[in-house]
């Protein structure tokens, strides 16, 4: 029995079933003779015609037309960059190329041929067949030694290249978690015992490569700096969001090395030579998240990120929702961190700009109709911004001066509420917003939470949204805080409100 398949590439059930196919004699069809002499050709002779290949290659997601008729010839490394994400996410599994090259590619890469490999790749020109080739690559190796070779031998569009293999070797290091992953599952099963073998390999090769994770990304990234600066590695990294709201193990293996590439680039990479001026909101939370890793943070640079987000959403250069899952607050965390380093000036910046952003309703220089969705975005970010500086434990002097605060920010709150006229606005922005002021509350001024309840009750008319609020804000405490307490009595709250809430907190009673 042949089993010199390399177990990473396959989860546990699609390896028992190749190594049951190879037991039986596979024969030659005729296609397959001819894929071969040409791959045979093509090893001695690295000459194509690329459009040649497009012409014989598949896809099975799109027609021709629309897919293969992107060329990306005239254009120049930089503008080259920018097309790797969309072609390889959104054509690159779906193409097949002729089988001859599926053939010479496998060779190389088992001989160790890279730079003949690379050669191919070139040779292919079109971005479309260079993603589909890429995906052949199997092993770590693979993607040091061609990253390696790409630099050393300036090939043409080096960057554009990197780039695509990049994006490969962040979905193949996904998929080795989750294939070996399958080799640790007990479960009764009609394989051979000769499986079983192969299974506890599965498991150490599993064991060890969650050992050696970390250490795979920082040689891969180490690999990646001949291609890109840290700068535009910051900003790729930057792209990749948390997974929220869900446990399998594709999400998992996702969420980790998401982690432990951002972990790399906060504790490797200094910001003091990271661009600040951008609308990329992701990116400059993660260059802020660069700052406050250092002994001594650089105040000026921190204040200088938090204006450039806070400008970039009154702007609308960048779109902001009130979300309250994993990403949002996570970012919104990481704005308070670098506004408590700030000290009183951090308190000050977020009061000056909270008055820029302050929508008036009605009135006297009301604002204007036009302006009012870009100013509910930037009003409610200061508003979460301000909340969260509440919960912050080194933000305020003492106890008295925090109520104060939180006073202050939660009546003009409900002042806005209470003279907006506008349903969508509550329903898909301060709504949020109160959900996050009931949390806090939950957290730290547990006395005050009735009166908080009443407010709501008294300016929230809607008794759907009232219940969605009082839902979602035990919902929450139970995921992610797991804060149980006792019933409280409900006295003045409406009983639909009620029996929500009290339902609920049976729920994380039991």
């Amino acid at each position: 029995m042949n089993l010199d398949i390399e177990i990473p590439n396959r989860n546990f059930h699609e390896l028992c079933n190749v190594i049951k196919w190879k037991e039986a004699p596979h024969t030659y069809n005729k296609e397959e003779l001819q894929a071969k002499s040409i791959a045979d050709a093509l090893y001695n002779n690295m000459t194509l015609d690329p459009d040649d290949v497009l012409k014989r290659s598949h896809s099975c997601a799109h027609g021709k037309e629309e897919t293969f008729n992107y060329l990306l010839l005239g254009k120049s490394d930089e503008e080259l960059q920018n097309d790797v994400s969309q072609i390889y996410h959104c054509h690159s599994c779906y193409i097949f190329l002729p089988g001859e090259y599926y053939i010479l590619s496998n060779r190389l890469l088992r001989e160790g041929n890279y730079l003949q490999w690379l050669t191919l790749l070139q040779n292919l020109k079109h971005l479309f067949l260079q993603s589909a080739l890429i995906l052949e690559l199997k092993a770590e190796q693979h993607f040091l030694a061609i990253l390696h070779n790409l630099e050393k031998y300036h090939f043409e569009y080096p960057k554009t290249m990197a780039a695509l293999i990049r994006e490969y070797w962040f979905e193949w290091s996904q998929q080795v978690s989750v294939n070996l992953h399958s080799y640790t599952l007990n479960e009764d099963n009609d394989y051979y015992k000769s499986f079983l073998q192969i299974q506890r390999q599965g498991e150490l090769k599993y064991n060890n490569w969650k050992t050696h994770l970390k250490v795979h990304v920082k040689v891969i990234f180490e690999k990646l700096r001949i291609c890109f600066t840290k700068q535009e590695l910051t900003r790729w990294a930057a792209t990749l969001k948390q997974r929220d709201g869900r446990k399998d193990v594709h999400s998992e293996a996702y969420n980790k090395l998401t982690k432990l590439i951002k972990d790399y680039i906060i504790n490797k990479y200094n910001a003091a030579y990271l661009d600040i001026d951008t609308g990329d909101f992701d990116y400059l939370i993660l260059v802020i998240d660069i700052l406050l890793n250092d002994e001594e943070p650089n105040v000026s640079k921190l204040e200088s990120a938090i204006k450039t987000i806070i400008n970039n959403i009154k702007n609308n250069t960048y779109k902001w929702y009130p979300t309250l899952d994993s990403n949002s607050i996570a970012n919104l965390n990481t704005m308070i961190n670098a506004i408590t380093h700030m000290g009183d000036s951090g308190k000050l910046l977020l009061e000056k700009e909270s008055k820029l952003c302050h929508i008036v309703y009605e009135g006297w220089n009301a604002t204007p109709e036009n302006d009012l969705y870009d100013k509910l975005q930037s009003e409610c970010f200061i508003f979460c911004c301000q909340l969260l500086l509440i919960s912050a434990s080194e933000a305020f002097n003492d106890e008295i001066e925090r109520e104060v605060f939180w006073k202050k920010v939660t009546d003009s709150l409900f002042r806005q509420i209470h003279v907006c006229d506008n349903k969508y606005f509550i329903e898909r922005y301060y709504k949020h917003v109160l959900i996050l002021a009931a949390l806090i509350i939950n957290q730290k001024y547990k006395k005050g939470e009735m009166e908080f309840l009443n407010k709501i009750k008294m300016e929230i008319i809607d008794e759907n949204i009232q219940k969605e609020i009082i839902s979602q804000v035990l919902h929450r405490i139970f995921i992610f805080f797991s804060f149980k307490r006792t019933c409280h009595h409900f006295e003045g709250l409406p009983i639909g409100m009620g029996k929500v809430y009290l339902i609920a907190h049976n729920c994380i009673r039991n």
